[in-house]
């Protein structure tokens, strides 16, 4: 058979070539950029004559890309490999929103126009990723771009999704032009440029100025503790106790406001066991510095908690309870059955944000594991009257691989959509101190134990996607759907003599 651009077999091929350039980028610090030009060889070969057709190209992409992005989830615990392929296979099935998008466009439009429509209907399907299904979402389209000051900033105004449609938009204006003519290669030159210029403009304008004032001073504690170390409670409890306890000390000698542990630090139910109980206690009483710290609780209803607790130095105890668990290892999703590991808890998710106390004037919004990818919560900390966020994280099993530098570009763009400075307490890394446009202004050595104090800018910064929401992206994603179907001039009605027809048929009652 011979081998053609826009045969099935060449659309494969640079679908698998597009989703290597997008894994770089997803993978390797530095290559962000190539983000922009990710997709190109996937929209120079799509064809949009057949639904398949077209869901063949953006399914191998998604299906590859996820397989690169997503190779740390099969270390979530013994026998979790599964976990991945059905990650491969949820991509997959997502990739015919965008599809049926663009396909029915397409049936009104000549030829390569409606590529002009999928940073619509791909942004729509990542949002529908972070807001239904399993409710979570992670490898962006335009993830890597979050490097970069100038784009970050566009998530200010719609959301970490934002950066998203500007690198679908940006990577199909060179296979537009390329093979396309008249009207639609125009739209696609203005389109790319138009986007870039915007960007840059908006990010210099807003990103301009330097960071915050610095006022307060908050420790961390690294510990980098093993998983099966963490929940081994005979042997390991006590020696991982006072490991914890010098790391207390360095960090309380550094003079903090507050000494935050990551996620999960005190392993068990901290409430109901005396040890855990009096090493939390006694590390407020020795520090005279209030200990904010992650640990499991439990009610009595029988349900049970990720939770962070913080102590304060007059012996007050504030609570905030995990509201996003992480599908499979926190909570099973409709309809499947239980999979939680053996010896793993089954965790209740919380109902509601807490604030906590900094001192009389200032209160932060607390964020746990994969919380501080969600804008919306951060959001919320913000409407609440937090100054800043602290997100505990525990992510020490996937250490050497991409999902750190995944998940701290997720929380730079949380900090920059919502306008919110945040301090990242993680076991192994990346903890580190960003500002309200996701800069950061202090990091730890990755995968090193360590205790340090890390300044944090407390004042907030306003944005549109703070006072809208994600109505800022449904609004975006509007804008640009009417303003290409008036450049083409595309009606999108039905024929009158058809519409005649309908109108005939009796109705329903």
């Amino acid at each position: 058979m011979k081998f053609r651009i826009d045969s099935r077999a060449g659309a494969v091929a640079a679908a698998l070539l597009s989703a290597t350039l997008m894994g770089v980028a997803q993978c390797q610090p530095g290559f962000g950029w190539l983000a922009l030009a990710g997709m190109a060889p996937l929209c120079l070969t799509m064809r949009w004559d057949r639904f398949m057709t077209a869901w063949l190209s953006l399914a191998t992409f998604g299906a590859a890309l996820t397989a690169m992005t997503g190779q740390w989830i099969r270390l979530t615990a013994p026998g979790f490999v599964w976990l991945l392929v059905a990650a491969i296979v949820y991509q997959a099935a997502l990739a015919a929103i965008p599809a049926a998008g663009v396909w029915a466009i397409g049936r009104r439009v000549e030829g390569r126009a409606a590529l002009l429509f999928l940073p619509v209907f791909w942004v729509a399907m990542e949002l529908l990723e972070r807001h239904a299904f399993f409710g979570i979402s992670w490898a962006l389209a335009g993830l890597p771009l979050a490097d970069y000051a100038a784009f970050r900033e566009t998530a200010s105004i719609a959301g970490p999704e934002a950066l998203s449609f500007a690198a679908v938009a940006v990577s199909i204006a060179p296979a537009l032009i390329a093979r396309s003519s008249g009207r639609v290669r125009l739209l696609a030159t203005l389109q790319g440029a138009a986007i870039l210029v915007a960007v840059f403009a908006f990010g210099y304008a807003r990103g301009g100025s330097g960071s915050e004032a610095v006022t307060a001073k908050i420790a961390v504690v690294q510990p980098v503790i093993a998983q099966e170390t963490r929940w081994d409670r005979t042997e390991n409890r006590p020696p991982l106790l006072q490991r914890m306890n010098r790391l207390i000390d360095r960090a309380a000698a550094q003079s903090p406001r507050l000494i935050v542990l990551p996620e999960g630090s005190l392993p068990g139910l901290v409430h109901r066991e005396r040890d855990l109980a009096e090493f939390a206690t006694g590390a407020v009483e020795r520090t005279g510095r209030p200990l904010l710290f992650g640990s499991v609780v439990a009610d009595d209803a029988g349900n049970f908690f990720n939770a962070a607790i913080r102590i304060g130095t007059d012996g007050t105890v504030d609570e905030y309870r995990k509201r996003k668990l992480v599908p499979f290892a926190e909570r099973t999703p409709w309809p499947f059955g239980n999979t939680q590991p053996d010896g793993w808890v089954k965790f209740t998710p919380g109902s509601d944000a807490r604030l906590m106390p900094l001192n009389a004037a200032t209160s932060f919004g607390v964020a746990m594991c994969l919380e501080d990818t969600y804008p919306d919560l951060a959001r919320d900390a913000v409407g609440q009257g937090a100054s800043f966020l602290i997100a505990l994280v525990n992510t020490e099993s996937f250490k050497d691989t991409s999902q750190p530098l995944a998940h701290l570009r997720r929380a730079q763009l949380t900090a920059a959509a919502a306008g919110i400075p945040i301090l990242r307490a993680a076991n192994s890394g990346v903890s580190c101190s960003l500002d309200a446009h996701g800069r950061i202004l202090a990091q730890v050595p990755a995968n090193r134990e360590e205790a340090e104090a890390l300044p944090v800018a407390i004042l907030p910064a306003a944005t549109l996607y703070g006072a809208v929401g994600d109505g800022g992206v449904l609004a975006m994603l509007a804008m640009w759907f009417c303003s290409i179907v008036f450049s083409l001039r595309l009606k999108l009605v039905l024929p009158r003599a058809r519409r005649r027809r309908r109108s005939t048929m009796p109705a329903w009652t």
